[in-house]
Parts: structure tokens; sequence; C-alpha cells
């Protein structure tokens, strides 16, 4: 899904888009990773009188487990923790020395690698 800016006129279809993906869509997570950026000024709610568009995309999107609510810095550092997992030379391990839960998705197979902790690839 694109990143929209909150005053985006296609910000409910895409979200719409967004909440609807079909399973399929939404199973390989690590080879098809999603996010949904949403963009703007604080300011700009009170200035072009718009508090509406924010409300409304708040309780649309709002109290879901399936999605994970993140800031700038939570998303960059989960991109730079996957970035260092370790992987044996055969591919049978990997070790995550991060502080962070890991997702990932090897040939269809879904894996969590907790902090760290070491995973066997069967």
């Amino acid at each position: 899904i694109p990143t929209s800016h909150h005053e985006n006129p296609e910000l409910n279809n895409w979200v719409e888009k967004f909440l609807n993906l079909e399973e399929e869509q939404t199973t390989s997570f690590s080879r098809y990773p999603r996010l949904f950026y949403l963009w703007g000024h604080s300011r700009e709610f009170e200035q072009n009188k718009n508090w509406d568009i924010i409300e409304k995309f708040c309780s649309s999107i709002s109290g879901r487990d399936d999605i994970w609510y993140a800031t700038n810095i939570e998303i960059y550092g989960y991109v730079k923790a996957n970035e260092t997992l370790v992987t044996s030379a055969d591919g049978s391990k990997i070790y995550n020395p991060t502080l962070k839960k890991i997702w990932i998705d090897l040939d269809g197979v879904q894996y969590t690698i907790n902090q760290g902790e070491t995973i066997y690839i069967i």
C-alpha cells in the first residue's frame, strides 16, 4: 500500500484495501512486507480545519491485533535488527543477536526468532 498524506483523496480507499488484503497476500510477510505509512503535520489539522480526516482514519484502523502500530524509530529499529540476523554458512541456523523479536518467512514457513535465540531450519 503506498504512503499517503492525510489529505490525499484516496486515503479511505487505500485504508480499506490495506485492511481487506486476502489471506494469501498476508502470509509471506518477510518477502512482501506491508507498511501503511500515513504522514502529515498536526498543525495542518488546525490550519485546514480537517481533524475529521485523522479521526476517521484512527477509528477505522485502530484496535486491531493484526496491525503493529509503530513510530518511525520503532520501524527503523526493527529493520536494522532484521538486518543483523546471523545465518550459518549452510543456512541451517539463524541467530538473533538483538533485543527484538524477529519474524521471518523461509520458503513459506514462518519462524519467530526471539531475542538472543538461535533457531534451526529443517
